[in-house]
């Protein structure tokens, strides 16, 4: 359809229903926190809170950039009591899409727990349970390892899972971990900053500036998946992490090697070893020395 603008003199096309396309309706949280009839012996205390956006900052004191890189849309935020007097929290965070949902549990999840059967991925550490389901990502928090709190987490875990649909996939960059690496327990899943500066200090400044990343460690030993939009673009990236590493005064024992990568040795004298394949930059990182890093790159291949 079209309009004119007779003020004018002319006839101009004024095209009608061609903005943005509207955002995607909110996801009401509440219908995913189980209620009492949901749960044996436990009962929900109080009412529940709910944070959206900016708002993150008032409820996580330090915290909540990382949520929001990955991309945060809301939180709520349930306490459950037993007869006992035992509390269990309840936070339901909805990302804005499964890939972020999955990083944001690859964060939160340490690899040192016990993988459960619940959502699509889920671990249980200590006294709290992390665990992903499409684009929602929910943690389930005792304030003891007791056996009556155990089991609270779980029917609490149960509940919630059982509440929320399937959706999407992992990213699929996690597919491009090689053999034995994809199926390590301590895996990571991160979009800029932040995520990558969490797993090794090492990683400071930013200077990779990737599209998505994947990592994977087993044993003390790290293989780090850099993804770019094109081969072109990893290997001028690769170049110009060269020239700031070379340059970097902490940076040990730096040396170009003939595939066209490089390795040198951290200010914690971790040994890295790095290059293109593809899309991608490829970089190993260990504490067991040259050799060590050598045989993770080529764990990769081409």
């Amino acid at each position: 359809m079209s309009g004119f603008l007779p003020a004018l003199g002319i006839a101009i096309p004024i095209a009608f229903g061609a903005g943005p396309a509207p955002a995607a309706p909110a996801v009401d949280l509440n219908a995913f926190l189980p209620s009492a009839r949901d749960l044996v012996g436990w009962t929900p205390s109080g009412e529940p809170q709910h944070y959206a956006g900016e708002e993150l900052y008032t409820y996580i004191d330090g915290g909540a950039e990382i949520y929001q890189e990955y991309g945060f849309k809301q939180v709520l935020a349930q306490d459950y009591k037993n007869a006992a007097g035992r509390g269990l929290t309840l936070e339901i965070y909805e990302m804005k899409s499964p890939e972020a949902a999955f990083g944001a549990f690859t964060f939160k999840a340490s690899g040192k727990g016990q993988s459960v059967p619940i959502g699509q991925a889920a671990e249980l550490e200590d006294y709290y349970l992390n665990a992903w389901k499409g684009d929602v990502v929910f943690t389930v928090i005792g304030f003891d390892d007791s056996p009556e709190s155990l089991a609270g987490i779980r029917a609490v875990a149960k509940a919630v899972d059982a509440k929320i649909p399937v959706g999407g996939t992992r990213p699929a960059l996690m597919g491009r971990l090689p053999g034995a690496w994809a199926r390590a327990p301590h895996i990571k899943y991160f979009t800029g900053v932040l995520g990558l500066f969490n797993i090794d200090a090492f990683f400071k400044g930013g200077i990779f500036k990737f599209k998505a990343g994947a990592a994977a460690e087993m044993n003390g030993d790290w293989l780090f998946l850099f993804q770019y939009s094109d081969e072109t673009e990893s290997l001028q990236r690769l170049a110009e992490i060269q020239k700031k590493l070379f340059a970097d005064v902490s940076i040990k024992g730096f040396a170009a090697l003939p595939d066209g990568g490089f390795e040198g040795r951290t200010s914690k004298d971790k040994t890295f070893r790095a290059k293109a394949a593809g899309n991608l930059i490829v970089l190993a990182l260990t504490n067991k020395g040259a050799a060590d890093a050598e045989k993770i790159m080529a764990s990769f291949g081409r």
